[in-house]
């Protein structure tokens, strides 16, 4: 049996971006979780498996010939992506890269503020990593609540191994995020096996079941005010403050979340701004308010401050 190559498999075009966009610094954010089971950087591409109508694909996404472009290219397993397929996919890179959201209004905003200002220069471009879908955003979110970015990445890969769809091109397999049907189908010891809590395997499997069954439908909730959006998330089982500020800037996309109770962000505001002790979260708050309403990129631009341009093995 012949097997089909990339020439009639694949299909490709072209995206553009709103404003500043350095694809280096978003493959560079990626590589820093070395352990992601999902986002993976290859050579000088970001690639994904994306499933669409039951179907398996190979997600490629690498720079245009200018630098308000980026390059999609979707493969297929035995034919190549039909154009509802290739829509799914440039609306999951548009997610997933923000590019539709120009980091431009922020860099004029601090342009005054030492830190800030400073950064938005040196990581001009840098914008949040986000998820095809909320969904996935909001159980990540989850399996992160205290505990340190390592285990939460050795957790998501576990997860994403036992329950993730899986599929193969060339010579590397790929997996794809859970589905809510596969979370919400999962027992109890399924995610106890991949190190979730009993307390947060109730609150994945509770919000998979509301989103699997359409009594919950959290891409509904794009666009709505910031305070809206708030109120929704945080009368979901499990989640907090910090998990719904963090869904909003990182799975919405929103411009002025502000995460204030995050451990790291807590790190950089003190380390940056040379404050000794570390400000509490009602001081982070306050300090904050001058940068209204972009305090979504400030907290990216603050979690990547010691970001470089890597190479990408």
């Amino acid at each position: 049996m012949t097997t089909p190559d990339r020439a009639t498999t694949e299909r490709e075009c072209l995206l553009t971006v709103d404003g500043p966009f350095s694809l280096p610094l978003m493959l560079a954010s990626v590589l820093r979780r070395a352990n992601d089971a999902v986002d993976l950087v290859i050579g000088e591409e970001y690639r994904r498996l994306l499933v669409h109508a039951g179907r398996p694909f190979l997600l490629r996404v690498g720079g245009g010939e200018a630098s308000d472009r980026v390059r999609l290219i979707l493969r297929g397993i035995d034919q190549p992506p039909d154009e509802a397929a290739m829509e799914f996919a440039e609306q999951s890179v548009r997610r997933l890269f923000c590019l539709d959201h120009s980091p431009g209004p922020f860099y004029a905003h601090v342009r005054e503020d030492p830190v800030l200002g400073s950064l938005a220069g040196k990581l001009a471009g840098m914008r949040p990593l986000g998820s095809p879908n909320v969904f996935e955003m909001l159980v990540i979110a989850i399996l992160g609540q205290q505990i340190s970015m390592i285990a939460a990445g050795a957790i998501k890969a576990r997860l994403v191994g036992a329950l993730g769809a899986a599929a193969q091109f060339d010579e590397r397999l790929y997996r794809a995020f859970p589905t809510p049907e596969a979370l919400a189908g999962a027992t109890n010891d399924q995610y106890l096996a991949v190190a979730f809590s009993r307390r947060k395997a109730e609150y994945a499997r509770d919000l998979a079941t509301q989103v699997a069954n359409g009594e919950l439908d959290l891409e509904a909730f794009r666009g709505r005010p910031h305070l809206e959006i708030l109120d929704r998330l945080l009368a979901l089982r499990g989640i907090g403050r910090w998990t719904a500020e963090y869904v909003l800037l990182r799975g919405y996309g929103y411009p002025d979340a502000l995460p204030a109770g995050d451990a790291g962000l807590r790190r950089q505001i003190a380390r940056y701004y040379h404050l000794d002790p570390a400000p509490t979260e009602a001081e982070i708050m306050a300090r904050a308010e001058p940068w209204t309403p972009y305090r979504s990129w400030a907290t990216l631009y603050l979690w990547n401050a010691d970001l470089e341009h890597r190479a990408s093995g």
